[in-house]
């Protein structure tokens, strides 16, 4: 299944450039130039996040590789001179080891039989140092060579790349065959069927022109959907390769998501909040500002929290969340969103509960404004203009 993903990968490659290029130019002026592709997030598991971790770990660019099984899934992050290596079991999503590994790595690759990491780093220079971690004991052991920028493990001996065949029995590489070569991964995207029958990449853009993010794809008719992760440079994205499921491991430079995508229920797409509706004015009036200044500004829609004696509403139950909005811009008053989380329908009598993220400046409270009819409105105007 892994190396048929890879093999339908490139066969897709020239349409996935447009796809991505799609994405690229069309969101930064009006994310209304191109149709909205149908998919969701319908789970997100935050993951390594116990204090231990949270408290050692630095940020940066994770590594993220599912295992060939697509039962587990190992994170790398710094750790002063060498890596924490983070094992997950799929698809809860549940922490079952941590490991410390002497290099500050930059590639993982899991051996077939999912018992093994081979774990290596570019240095400077081009030099290369590498190892093995053995997931039964625990115990790191370094190679004094066959060591590969990035490496594919095709068997139990052997790693390959784009230029070297390595033996990890004989520490002897030599040049690949054309029959390996044919089991390295193609382009840089990672591939999810969605059922029905939705053809999904799903990658981070990390550079070029447009904003930061993680972007699902349709190869299909290039409709595209930001899937509303915090822009980034540093973001990561592994697939599982499981057949039937639409598991997603996002990593960010602090923290790393596992999320399964599904088809988008319906309801509506847009919201616009007028500021001086929420309660707790003066850090409502913080909001344009923070917004301004690239912080990650939205709001979680929940049911109304009321008062039991008197039934009045006095602020949001999210112990059930139904939907998760990033707000884009503010005009005029109104902080204009979209929704990028549907869980189940929202209407008017829910309340929208306002949090910032990406930024030191906190709330001190959340603000919350029970909404109504007209902040589901859909902005058909150009942006930067205010509502109808």
């Amino acid at each position: 299944m892994k190396h048929a993903m890879r093999r339908r990968g490139c066969s897709l490659l020239a349409a996935l450039l447009g796809a991505s290029h799609l994405a690229a130019q069309s969101r930064p002026d009006d994310f209304r130039t191109a149709r909205a592709l149908e998919v969701s997030i319908v789970k997100r598991t935050r993951l390594d996040t116990a204090p231990w971790f949270v408290t050692r770990l630095h940020s940066g660019n994770p590594i993220l590789v599912a295992s060939t099984s697509g039962t587990e899934l190992a994170i790398a992050r710094d750790s002063n001179s060498a890596s924490v290596v983070l094992v997950f079991a799929l698809p809860l999503g549940t922490l079952e080891h941590h490991y410390v590994v002497p290099l500050v790595v930059n590639d993982l690759a899991w051996s077939p039989d999912d018992h093994r990491l081979y774990f290596s780093r570019t240095g400077s220079g081009g030099a290369l140092a590498c190892g093995i971690l053995d997931l039964t004991s625990g115990v790191a052991t370094r190679l004094p060579s066959a060591c590969l920028a990035s490496g594919t493990w095709i068997n139990d001996s052997t790693l390959v790349s784009a230029k070297s065949r390595c033996n990890l029995f004989s520490l002897v590489c030599d040049a690949p065959t054309p029959a390996q070569l044919a089991q390295l991964p193609g382009p840089p995207f990672q591939f999810l069927r969605l059922e029905p029958a939705v053809h999904t990449v799903v990658f981070p853009r990390t550079s070029g022109v447009g904003s930061y993010g993680v972007y699902a794809v349709s190869t299909k008719d290039s409709a595209f959907r930001d899937l509303g992760f915090d822009p980034n440079p540093s973001v990561a994205v592994a697939i599982v390769p499981v057949p039937g499921t639409s598991l997603v491991a996002v990593g960010g430079p602090f923290s790393s998501w596992l999320v399964e995508l599904g088809p988008a229920p319906s309801g509506p797409s847009d919201v616009s909040v007028e500021t001086v509706s929420l309660t707790d004015s003066e850090e409502a009036a913080r909001l344009p500002d923070l917004l301004r200044d690239g912080a990650v500004v939205g709001a979680d829609i929940c049911p109304p929290l009321t008062n039991p004696i008197n039934g009045r509403i006095v602020g949001a139950d999210c112990s059930r969340v139904k939907a998760r909005v990033k707000f884009e811009l503010f005009n005029s008053g109104w902080l204009r969103g979209r929704v990028k989380e549907l869980y189940e329908p929202v209407a008017a009598g829910d309340v929208a509960r306002v949090r910032v993220e990406g930024t030191a400046k906190v709330l001190h409270q959340q603000p919350w404004v029970v909404l109504k009819a007209d902040n589901f409105l859909v902005w058909t105007t150009p942006l930067g203009k205010p509502p109808n």
